[in-house]
């Protein structure tokens, strides 16, 4: 079997998404990180710029993060079926968490090892400032934002914990949750909920994902 390459920003949950379900699933892979400023390299091979997407090889490219899991998993131990049992619910709980996760995080991102090639740091600040205000106003708002999270995690998360979310066995759901909260990691100060905590680690050694 041809090994699949991925294009990815170390950054973007949604890159890691499929870095956790490739460690999940075993599955052997090569890895391109792309500078953030790269706009050619995308677009030549999926028609935007958007990332993740994997090369299985022959011009069979694939641009979303749920359509490279469903290609991937041929034996279903990712159990996709979850997120339509879960529906709306599960979604809606993604998007909360993603609304605090970015303001929180992008500011540490940005002075991150992985913006220092060419004009990578420029490039990511400029777009993001654009959307989402100044980072030093969103750095401004790093102790209220990590409280917002934790509440969120600890209302939201942490009681559907059992000891996955949902679940006796791991499934998509916390490999989606877990890449979510990958960023985090990087904010000074910030701490998960003990059960968060825990269930995090646990499905990252499921994956042999290094956090690090």
């Amino acid at each position: 079997m041809t090994k699949p390459t991925l294009y990815h920003y170390p950054h973007c949950p949604f890159c890691v998404r499929v870095r956790l379900a490739l460690g999940f699933l075993g599955r052997p892979w090569d890895s391109v990180t792309l500078p953030y400023d790269d706009e050619e390299t995308p677009v030549r091979l999926a028609g935007r710029k958007m990332l993740p997407i994997m090369d299985f090889g022959g011009g069979d490219r694939v641009n979303e993060s749920l359509d490279i899991l469903r290609r991937l998993d041929g034996g279903d131990r990712l159990r996709l079926g979850r997120l339509d049992e879960e529906g709306t619910a599960f979604t809606g709980l993604l998007d909360e968490i993603g609304a605090v996760v970015s303001p929180l995080c992008m500011p540490v991102w940005a002075e991150s090892a992985e913006f220092d090639a060419g004009g990578s740091r420029a490039y990511f600040r400029g777009k993001k400032e654009a959307r989402h205000g100044p980072f030093a106003d969103l750095a401004a708002k790093r102790g209220e934002l990590s409280d917002a999270l934790r509440k969120i995690l600890e209302e939201e998360v942490g009681p559907r914990l059992k000891p996955f979310y949902g679940g006796a066995e791991p499934s998509v759901l916390d490999l989606l949750l877990a890449a979510h909260l990958q960023g985090p990691r990087l904010v000074p100060g910030f701490a998960f909920p003990d059960a968060v905590g825990g269930w995090l680690a646990e499905v990252e050694r499921r994956c042999a994902f290094d956090p690090s």
